[in-house]
């Protein structure tokens, strides 16, 4: 079978990718290796910025399994607790199983064809096309991979190799049942990380996350939530990489596109969908389109270079100062951007300058 593009990977970025394309009248291939709806690991939180970007491209919210939403959250550590609020609301949260089955959905009512339980173990390049094993053989003009962390496809392809150090968070995850009542970020659970309560209906997803070592985040996983049902997760996040070759695009984890700050990915690979599916229709080079993206996620890297090497000095502060908590919060869920709350903390607060100069340069 032939098609104009095979998307491999039906997470997020890779159904919405799919999505966009079928719209746009491209004959598509969706290919997931796993039989669907499958578990995966993850908070399931989607932030305020996300209903923007959906909503953009013809998706409503109100399509999507949503189980709760919140308009504050709440921050602790140390001994102390702050809640930040912000309108209309701040995170929502899903199932990530029932989150990706519906976008499949949604892509699939659009004309994708959608072939779970599919692994693609062969691809290669001939004679101006790409032929690929996924159980049968498949044809397709252009790429997109959304393939998730693990370069697999990307890596015989040569565009992506393993991660380097210190451009991963490892993160753990489970759900545990009850009455949960808030969002919770706990910012003395590990070094260079945090720990999260996420409550959807009747349980929540738990977890612990960072740069620490794997073996530290595991030990205060067990500390806090227990050992049941743990599930294991790698998150890459910004660096200087390739997004594209020749007639491939690299969406989604496997673009590298989390928040080194907060670990989200979600709304940066829906993102990068969105992007590379405008590259490949209006013929624009995809990297171009990516930048305001890269620069965004570079600073925040840069800013997460020192905040997270003394997360209890910066967090007091945010305490101290609720002002700063409430706007790095609206800067996280889209309200503002995160370069408008850096300036606004230069203006705001001229003490902390020193600091925040080092993360600039």
């Amino acid at each position: 079978m032939s098609y104009q593009v095979a998307v491999i990977g039906a997470g997020p970025s890779g159904s919405i990718a799919a999505y966009i394309l079928a719209e746009k009248g491209y004959k598509t291939v969706l290919l997931e290796r796993k039989k669907f709806p499958r578990k995966k690991t993850c908070a399931g939180g989607l932030t305020y910025k996300v209903e923007g970007l959906l909503k953009s491209i013809g998706i409503e919210m109100s399509e999507l399994p949503i189980e709760r939403v919140f308009e504050r959250v709440k921050v602790m550590g140390y001994g102390k607790e702050i809640e930040v609020e912000m309108d209309p609301w701040v995170i929502s949260t899903t199932s990530r199983s029932l989150f990706d089955k519906s976008l499949v959905d949604i892509a699939v009512s659009s004309g994708v064809n959608f072939l779970d339980g599919s692994p693609v173990t062969e691809v290669r390049r001939k004679d101006g096309i790409f032929e690929l094993l996924a159980g049968s053989k498949l044809e397709a003009e252009r790429l997109v991979i959304a393939e998730g962390a693990v370069p697999l496809i990307s890596r015989k392809l040569g565009i992506r190799n393993f991660w380097p150090k210190g451009e991963v968070i490892f993160a753990l995850e489970a759900e545990r049942k009850g009455d949960f009542k808030d969002i919770e970020f706990r910012m003395d659970a590990v070094e260079m990380g945090y720990g999260w309560v996420f409550p959807r209906n009747g349980k929540a997803s738990v977890g612990v996350g960072g740069m620490s070592n794997p073996a530290e985040i595991r030990r205060r996983f067990q500390e806090m939530f227990g050992s049941d049902g743990i599930s294991a997760g790698m998150i890459p996040i910004v660096g200087n990489r390739r997004l594209e070759a020749e007639r491939v695009y690299l969406i989604g984890d496997i673009a590298g596109l989390a928040d080194p700050m907060t670990g989200e990915g979600i709304y940066y690979g829906m993102k990068s969908a969105v992007e590379a599916a405008r590259a490949l229709t209006e013929g624009k080079s995809y990297e171009d389109l990516m930048k305001p993206i890269i620069e965004d996620l570079s600073l925040r890297r840069r800013v997460a270079s020192i905040v997270l090497p003394k997360m209890r000095r910066f967090f007091l502060l945010m305490v101290d100062k609720e002002e700063i908590a409430e706007r790095f919060t609206w800067a996280s869920a889209g309200k503002i951007s995160f370069r408008d709350f850096i300036k606004w903390v230069v203006f705001r607060f001229p003490s902390l300058v020193p600091s925040l100069l080092r993360a600039l340069l």
